[in-house]
């Protein structure tokens, strides 16, 4: 019975960190936040440590809750739904860089010697025939000059769904992937992560979303 209770009760403590309008605070970038517990990817016990309020260097954020992300959370091919996350950097300790917030600057990088496989919509460009990973681009806002191509942006993508999609990565668009985008926020990078066809159809709108949600999170001096 003891054990029992005590189940019981971790159980509604979840339950009530998940269902409350509590908030985190920190520091991240050099910007203050007070993020709801939602859109934390962190453990009850997390949440109410006292280290999460110092001054740290990343953050996991869901936006799967959110809805105002319901329009992009369709079926991921076969799988049954795409989800929408983000990890949060400091600018400051990483080498990562990003696209503008806008994704539209233009950005020209090299792919000699890489693998175009060209789809109806998107280009996949793989570093070897035996890769199944890949850089994905919308067609549309890509151009090609020789060994050179200039797009918006770029996002790093991998099959999901077993060997199934690894062994059409290749062949079809129709596959279930996971894709990470890097867009500059302030004095941090914003690792995006959707499937691959919520990149090509939505990638500034989901951009323009997430932006959105940050902004209304900064603590103002």
């Amino acid at each position: 019975m003891k054990i029992s209770s005590l189940l019981l009760s971790w159980v509604l403590a979840v339950n009530l960190t998940a269902c409350t309008d509590a908030k985190k605070a920190f520091s991240l970038g050099g910007s203050a936040y007070q993020v709801p517990a939602d859109y934390l990817v962190i453990s009850p016990s997390s949440f109410e440590s006292t280290d999460f309020d110092d001054n740290i260097s990343m953050v996991a954020l869901t936006f799967n809750n959110d809805k105002d992300f319901s329009d992009y959370m369709e079926p991921n091919s076969w799988l049954p739904g795409s989800s929408i996350t983000a990890i949060l950097y400091a600018r400051e300790g990483t080498s990562l860089t990003g696209f503008s917030p806008s994704l539209s600057s233009l950005v020209e990088f090299s792919v000699d010697g890489e693998n175009i496989i060209e789809f109806e919509n998107s280009y996949r460009i793989f570093q070897g025939d035996t890769r199944i990973s890949w850089q994905a681009l919308p067609k549309s806002q890509a151009s090609f000059d020789g060994d050179k191509v200039t797009a918006k942006w770029v996002a790093d993508c991998i099959p999901l769904g077993g060997m199934r999609g690894s062994e059409q990565s290749h062949e079809s668009i129709d596959i279930p992937t996971s894709c990470k985008i890097n867009i500059e926020y302030r004095n941090s990078i914003l690792r995006l992560s959707t499937s691959e066809k919520n990149l090509l159809d939505n990638a500034e709108k989901i951009t323009a979303l997430m932006l959105q949600k940050l902004d209304s999170w900064r603590v103002h001096p």
